[in-house]
C-alpha cells in the first residue's frame, strides 16, 4: 500500500479495497486522527512509528521509537538464512540473531522453519521487551530465547555448556558516524544505537568476526547484511586485519593462487565492478573463515555476505 492508503486504512479501520469500493466521508473523530497523523509526519516521524506497526515478509510487527524500522532489504537476509538452514541435516537448527531490534529476523526464521532454536540478542532492554511482544503476537515465543547482551559479551551466561550455533545472522549498525546527521529526518528519529556503525561503518563487523569463532560450529555460517558499497571494505577488513591471514588450512587449496603475506590489491581493486573474492580464506584465533557468497539485492547492490567457519 502507499503511505496515503496506510494512513487511511488505519484511520478508517478498513481494508484497502474499501477505500475505493465504499469511500465514506471521514467522521469528525477520524478527521481529528488524520490531522494528528499528518502533524507528526510533518515533523519527520516515521510513518511506522505513528501507526505503531509494519509488515516484514508479511508478518505484522509492532514498532516504535525503541527499535529500528525493519527494511525490505533485510528480507533478503532472512530468505538467505532460511535456505542455508535447510541445508543442515541436524535439527533443530541453532541460530543466533545479533542485534534483534524488533525481532523481525528471529521471528521470521521461527515462523518459516519448523525445527529451529533461535537466540535473539540485543543491547537494549527496551528493544527486547518489544521483540518479546512481537514473538508472542506471532506465536513463536517458545522458539526464541531473548538475551540482553552487547553482542557476545553476556551470551555464555545464557547458553548450555559447549553450546554452539549453526548460523549467526546479523544486520548490524553500518552507517558512518559522520553520515548520521545527513540521514533523512524520519531515519534520524530511529535509535542511534541501531544506526551508528562507527567512524568507518565497520565497527560491529570487526567485533563479530573476532568473537564469533567461539560460538560457531565448524562449517557454521555467518550471514551479514551490509550497507551500500561496503562489500569491498568488509572483504578487505576480513582479509587485511592484523590478526588475520588468507593462508589456506592444511589440505585445502588456495583458490586464488595467493601466498600468505601477498597484497590483495589485484583482487580488492577500487573499481565500481568490484566482485567479492569468494573462496578467499581468513584466519582468526587459529580458525578460518571462507567467503562463500555475496548476494545482490533487487537494485543490483551487494547486500548479503556469507562466511563459513573452517577449523584449521
Amino acid at each position: 500500500m502507499t503511505e496515503k492508503e496506510l494512513i487511511l486504512t488505519t484511520v478508517k479501520q478498513c481494508r484497502r479495497v474499501d477505500l475505493y469500493i465504499d469511500p465514506l466521508p471521514l467522521t469528525p473523530e477520524q478527521q481529528f486522527h488524520l490531522k494528528e497523523i499528518h502533524s507528526r509526519r510533518q515533523q519527520g516521524e516515521p510513518i511506522q512509528y505513528i501507526l505503531g506497526s509494519c509488515e516484514f515478509l508479511g508478518i505484522p510487527l509492532r514498532v516504535d521509537s525503541r527499535v529500528l524500522v525493519p527494511r525490505p532489504e533485510t528480507e533478503l537476509l532472512v530468505e538467505t538464512a532460511v535456505n542455508l538452514i535447510r541445508e543442515f541435516k541436524k535439527t533443530p537448527a541453532r541460530v543466533l540473531d545479533l542485534g534483534t531490534g524488533s525481532g523481525n529476523i528471529a521471528i521470521s526464521l521461527a515462523k518459516m522453519v519448523d525445527s529451529i532454536d533461535v537466540t535473539a540478542v540485543d543491547i537494549s532492554a527496551e528493544a527486547l521487551a518489544l521483540a518479546k511482544e512481537n514473538a508472542g503476537d506471532n506465536g513463536v515465543l517458545s522458539k526464541i530465547k531473548f538475551v540482553e547482551s552487547d553482542l557476545f559479551m553476556n551470551l555464555k551466561n545464557h547458553l548450555l555448556k559447549n553450546q554452539l550455533f549453526d548460523i549467526i545472522v546479523s544486520n548490524p549498525p553500518y552507517i558512518l558516524t559522520s553520515q548520521i546527521s545527513e540521514l533523512p529526518s524520519d531515519v534520524q528519529h530511529e535509535p542511534l544505537l541501531a544506526l551508528d556503525g562507527g567512524a568507518d561503518g565497520l565497527k560491529f563487523y570487526r567485533r563479530i568476526l573476532a568473537e564469533a569463532p567461539a560460538f560457531l560450529k565448524a562449517g557454521g555460517k555467518i550471514v551479514w547484511e551490509i550497507g551500500d558499497n561496503q562489500a569491498e571494505s568488509i572483504c578487505e577488513l576480513i582479509l587485511r586485519n592484523r590478526k588475520l591471514c588468507h593462508c589456506e588450512p592444511e589440505g585445502r587449496s588456495n583458490p586464488n593462487n595467493m601466498d600468505c603475506g601477498s597484497t590483495l590489491l589485484t583482487i580488492l581493486s577500487l573499481s565500481k565492478d568490484f566482485v567479492a573474492p569468494l573462496g578467499l580464506l581468513a584466519m582468526t584465533n587459529n580458525q578460518f573463515f571462507e567467503i562463500t557468497d555475496c548476494i545482490k539485492d533487487l537494485n543490483g547492490k551487494e547486500r548479503i555476505l556469507i562466511l563459513e567457519k573452517i577449523d584449521g
